[in-house]
């Protein structure tokens, strides 16, 4: 069982607890609070911070250990702040250095094209920051030449496109961020602490965060543990198999504090899984509401890629939503930009779907209603 958002938004304000990680200070660095997000631990020591990546679904698996300090000596896993030049290989990070106010440090990425945020679009269109290739293409000659204090990545534990051995055997240093690994909305949303870090601006980054917080919960609020939560089900099938989001991950996470039953709600997956078109007729074919139908823009363009599409009661009624209001025209999504800073916006948008008569005069951020 979700443990409240406003029991946690009370407990918070209050006694400050940490709904996931009580750990008491270390003797040797003050812990800086870190409330829904699993996968770091942060430490001040004086002007300095100790890092510490862990795996989220098991935090005793450490992944990484970085010392931050204001000097200029170098050494495995020591990096100098404030970060400079930084080489990045996700879309997730660009929001996050975007409304801290650093994105002009960015000199290199991986998937520029898909690339929302417009200042950031800007200085890839001057020449300012350097297309390094994508996934197990990349061009680790151009990233070092690009001379950055650190290039920062993720972990998929596929050896074909995980970075981390390549780049520290290139003389570079990587960061692991992994926080598309969370399993709540808040979660993904709180590594802006650990973007800040690197910048020296975690004053800033609680502030947002903070701010980000009291607005995701009071708008969950407003629908509570509510008795009519519309049935939920998201995605649409390829090559005849559907593949859903397990009970336990951010996205389930996302329907149920915006008042909707998902269908798969008490399975106790973290990540997604398959299901045949056939089993998923049976399970959600009177469901109210259908999230997330691919790339699809239209209930006619979703009936022209499968005729048994007909069969659901959502489609019927007309109930389908997709996340493509903010599309770029390069193929990126703002939604993965944007909407990981800000999950309060995403959340607003789904009461609005769950439940219009709470959110009656809502303008979508970032979701549309298919016709």
């Amino acid at each position: 069982m979700r443990l409240s958002l406003v029991a946690i938004l009370i407990c918070l304000l209050t006694t400050g607890c940490r709904p996931t990680d009580s750990t008491p200070e270390l003797p040797h660095g003050k812990r800086v609070a870190v409330q829904f997000a699993r996968g770091f631990i942060i430490e001040q020591i004086g002007d300095s911070y100790l890092v510490t990546v862990r795996d989220p679904l098991d935090t005793m698996h450490i992944l990484a250990t970085y010392r931050l300090k204001h000097d200029n000596k170098k050494g495995k896993d020591q990096i100098n702040i404030p970060v400079s030049r930084l080489v990045s290989f996700s879309t997730t990070h660009i929001g996050f250095l975007d409304v801290l106010g650093v994105q002009n440090t960015l000199v290199g990425f991986s998937g520029t094209t898909y690339i929302c945020n417009d200042s950031v679009r800007k200085m890839v269109d001057e020449g300012k920051i350097v297309e390094v290739g994508n996934e197990g293409g990349i061009d680790h000659e151009k990233i070092v030449m690009l001379h950055p204090d650190i290039v920062m990545t993720y972990l998929t534990g596929n050896a074909a496109y995980d970075q981390v051995d390549k780049l520290y055997t290139l003389g570079l240093q990587p960061v692991i961020n992994n926080e598309f690994m969370e399993l709540s909305p808040l979660g993904q949303a709180e590594w802006i602490k650990f973007i800040a870090v690197f910048y020296d601006r975690l004053d800033e980054a609680n502030a947002i965060f903070d701010k980000v917080m009291t607005e995701y919960i009071a708008t969950s609020s407003l629908v509570g543990e509510r008795g009519d939560r519309p049935t939920v089900f998201t995605g649409m099938a390829y090559k005849g198999e559907w593949t859903i989001p397990g009970g336990k991950s951010f996205a389930a996470g996302y329907i149920h504090d915006a008042g909707g039953k998902y269908l798969w709600e008490s399975d106790s997956k973290t990540g997604n899984f398959p299901v045949s078109f056939e089993t998923m007729l049976s399970i959600a074919g009177e469901a109210e509401i259908w999230l997330h139908p691919g790339a699809s823009a239209s209930s006619a363009e979703i009936l022209a890629a499968d005729e048994r599409y007909a069969s659901f009661d959502a489609l019927k009624t007309g109930h389908i939503f997709n996340n493509n209001a903010r599309l770029c025209e390069g193929g990126g999504n703002d939604y993965w930009e944007r909407g990981i800073v800000f999950p309060n916006e995403v959340l607003a948008d789904l009461v609005a779907i769950f439940h219009p008569e709470v959110l009656k005069d809502h303008t979508f951020t970032f979701y549309t209603h298919l016709r």
